[in-house]
Formats: C-alpha cells, sequence, structure tokens
C-alpha cells in the first residue's frame, strides 16, 4: 500500500472543512471591510457606556451676567461655582428618582456695551478686559435661547433686554405670573422705562439670594423661563415642567 504525507499541503487543504474554508476566502475578499466594521462597533460601544456613566441632571440652569463664578477655589477655598449649585439645589427636588440632586450649572461671563466702556474708563493698566470671551459667551447664549433643554435663566437685565420682544409670539420668555402666589414677597422687574413685566423676578428680592454664593451675584439678575418650543419630545417637556417647578420654589 502507498504511504502518504498527512502533512503535504494538499492534504492539509483536503482536511478543512467547507466552512473553514468559506471563512478562508470571505476574510481574504472582505478582510479591510471587516476591520472597519469591528472599529465603528468599538467606537459605538465606547460612547454608549460613557453615555450611560454621564450624570443624569434633574435641572439645567444657566447664569449669564456680569459675575465671573470660579470654577476652582483659592488655597483650599471652596470654589464659587461649587457654593453656587449647592445653594439652588435647595429650591430643587429629585426629579429622576435616582435618590439624589444633580445641577447642571452652566455659566457666562457678559457684559453690555456700556459696563464694557465704564470697565475701560476704570480698570487699571495692568488689567485686561476678556472682549473675545464676552463676545464668544454671546454668541453661545444666542445658541442656547433658540435650542436648548436650559429653561430657567438668571441673567441680568440688560441681556434680557437685548432679548425682549413686545410682540409675545416673538419673545423667547414665558409670563411667569402664574407661578408666583398670591402674598408672595417677590418683585417682577420693572424694565428702563418703569414698566413692570411677568416675564421676570428679580433675583435680589427671593431669598434665595440670601444663601453663599448666591448673594454675591449682581443685584440685576433676573430669572426667567425660556420658553418650550414646538415639537418638543417627552424628555423636553419634563425638562420644562421641572424648570417651572423650580421658579414656583424660588418666587413662593
Amino acid at each position: 500500500m502507498e504511504n502518504y504525507d498527512s502533512s503535504a499541503p494538499e492534504m492539509k487543504e483536503a482536511k478543512k472543512s467547507k466552512f473553514a474554508l468559506w471563512i478562508e476566502n470571505f476574510f481574504y475578499h472582505y478582510k479591510w471591510y471587516v476591520i472597519a466594521a469591528v472599529f465603528v462597533i468599538a467606537v459605538i460601544t465606547v460612547c454608549t457606556v460613557q453615555l450611560c456613566q454621564r450624570e443624569s441632571y434633574d435641572a439645567l440652569i444657566l447664569y449669564a451676567g456680569g459675575k465671573q463664578i470660579g470654577k476652582t477655589g483659592a488655597d483650599g477655598e471652596t470654589a464659587e461655582y461649587v457654593t453656587v449649585n449647592k445653594a439652588i439645589k435647595t429650591e430643587m427636588k429629585d426629579y429622576d428618582g435616582n435618590g439624589e440632586i444633580m445641577l447642571g450649572l452652566e455659566t457666562f461671563f457678559w457684559l453690555s456695551a456700556e459696563e464694557i466702556r465704564e470697565l475701560e474708563a476704570t480698570k487699571l493698566p495692568t488689567e485686561e478686559i476678556p472682549y473675545g470671551t464676552i463676545m464668544t459667551n454671546k454668541e453661545s447664549i444666542d445658541s442656547m435661547l433658540l435650542y436648548s433643554d436650559y429653561f430657567v435663566w438668571f441673567i441680568s437685565d440688560d441681556l434680557y433686554e437685548e432679548y425682549y420682544e413686545a410682540d409675545e409670539s416673538r419673545m423667547r420668555f414665558v409670563v411667569i405670573e402664574g407661578l408666583v402666589e398670591d402674598g408672595s414677597e417677590v418683585e417682577f422687574y420693572v424694565n428702563k422705562s418703569g414698566v413692570t413685566d411677568k416675564h421676570a423676578i428679580r433675583l435680589a428680592s427671593t431669598e434665595l439670594y440670601e444663601l453663599p454664593g448666591v448673594k454675591d451675584l449682581p443685584e440685576d439678575t433676573l430669572i426667567v423661563l425660556r420658553k418650550l418650543g414646538t415639537g418638543a419630545n417627552k424628555s423636553t417637556e419634563r425638562a420644562y415642567e421641572n424648570a417651572q417647578d423650580i421658579i414656583r420654589n424660588i418666587a413662593n
């Protein structure tokens, strides 16, 4: 009988299953497609994990005005941002029911043209005015006014006046008179013409203004409620309802 060397290439090929041959052929022709697909899946997996691990905020609040709220403390002191955040959370609830009240506070330093001129006239030679930051912040605020889940705004009266529209259909903030109970001592904003504006309440007239951090914000700071846009999804609608509750808590 003739002996065959089982280690010969032709014998190894014969021993391969049809499935193994198919895999080998497939990978030969589609190797780079497979590598690209694996890379995309890996990226999606990482992003999904990061998204799931992100902090769940009960509310998002925006501050824009003449106070630069520091996010780092000096010499071991608590950062202003942390102090302000903690104070505002006293007016909030655990809206998502995860056992912890979490506030996403976005802060923007902004000055009106008049405030910039006043600062230019009084600043020391070594002091610099962050013109670029002010301009960039204004662009960010404009964008968030049009679309974002930031509904409670703490903003300077000058910035509010820039956004004010006499035509209610074009106004980006809603009347909040209905959120203020009878007997409340909070004050509505009186505009430059001496007219009471029911879209805004003065932060300085609230008990919240007595708390550490918040009491250092400018007295011209107003609290307003950004309008809910049409076609909002359920998540955005819940954010808006929570914002209403926060203003109701602050005002009463």
